[in-house]
């Protein structure tokens, strides 16, 4: 590639890669080509390697503490190797995802270390790619990160798997409410839509207010964000729940505060998950799902067949089955 890069033909005979004279145009505007990084993990490995195929190392993540101890013996190994300076050492600084004191404090501390001002640097991605260009003591960006902006929860529901999206809204369901049925976490709601986010970290009540980025996911059919940084807003809100019928709810309805009202077909004791009471407005019958975890379970023997109810929850799913899960007491009442 080097060969490729700065003349006008390069050809190659090697004991698995043979290939004749071939151009390529154009040619990179640096002078010396484009740097080679080699990504190895071993550094043992990489103080053979790298000197001998590439300009530069990238050792996968690194804390400020271990950068800091590992940087002369690698300045030290490049020299021996080639005479020469590794010019590049590639970085993967996580997490950054949000510009607050807290997420950037490990670029504060990496830019003590090399001596130069990293700080200025912004970015919204889970990895952070920083050239450390090690002769001078240089650092640069090795590329402008594409920012992530809040979006409605309603866009980000329809984006696709794995990408990072950010949104806002109310807290509905409180964090570990439903420990017991599925991964811990908490839902939240805006205008648009709801959805539940996958978080063990953070305590988060009713009406608390929050700015969410992590990846769109899904885990038994149902979309969930898996949480990568969180802030909680100032002030509360409140979200009023959407009446629905039994036999009416789908897709649509997933990850929002609803409520429904019908009477009490059967009952299930869904040991150790919880307690499954099935609804029916003459719709169609529709499933409530009682989380172990909730305070709720403590009072299923009062749910009889025949009992009419209404019922406020989480909008979820489990596999193929719509449900709806109260969070408090409150949320399930006779009629």
């Amino acid at each position: 590639m080097q060969v490729l890069w700065t003349e006008a033909e390069a050809s190659y005979a090697g004991e698995f890669v043979r290939f004749p004279a071939v151009r390529s145009f154009p040619k990179p505007a640096q002078p010396a080509g484009i740097p080679i990084l080699l990504g190895i993990h071993d550094q043992s490995f990489a103080m053979k390697q790298v000197p001998q195929y590439g300009d530069g190392w990238c050792p996968g993540g690194m804390t400020p503490e271990q950068a800091e101890q590992r940087l002369p013996d690698i300045r030290r190994a490049w020299l021996r190797s080639l005479g020469r300076m590794l010019r590049i050492l590639l970085l993967l600084l996580s997490p950054c995802t949000l510009p607050d004191s807290e997420t950037y404090m490990p670029l504060h501390r990496y830019s003590s270390i090399y001596a130069s001002g990293i700080s200025t640097m912004t970015s919204t991605l889970t990895l952070i790619l920083t050239a450390i260009l090690l002769s001078g003591c240089q650092t640069a960006p090795l590329f402008t990160p594409m920012p992530v902006h809040t979006v409605s929860i309603k866009e980000a529901r329809g984006r696709a798997t794995g990408e990072t999206v950010r949104v806002a809204g109310t807290v509905t369901v409180q964090s570990g409410a439903f420990a017991s049925s599925r991964s811990s976490g908490f839902a939240i709601q805006d205008d648009t839509a709801g959805i539940y986010v996958l978080d063990t970290q953070h305590v988060f009540q009713l009406g608390d207010t929050v700015h969410v980025t992590g990846t769109r996911d899904v885990e038994f059919h149902q979309l969930h964000i898996r949480l990568e940084a969180v802030k909680k807003l100032d002030g509360s809100g409140t979200v009023t729940p959407r009446p629905v019928k039994t036999g009416d709810v789908g897709e649509d309805d997933e990850g929002a505060l609803i409520q429904v009202q019908g009477r009490i077909t059967r009952v299930e004791d869904d040991k150790p998950y919880g307690y499954k009471v099935f609804i029916d407005d003459g719709s169609g019958a529709y499933q409530i799902f009682i989380d172990a975890s909730t305070e709720l379970i403590k009072h299923t023997a009062v749910w009889q067949t025949g009992d009419t109810v209404r019922v406020i929850g989480f909008a979820g799913q489990f596999d193929k089955t719509y449900e709806i899960m109260p969070r408090v007491v409150s949320d399930m009442k006779k009629q």
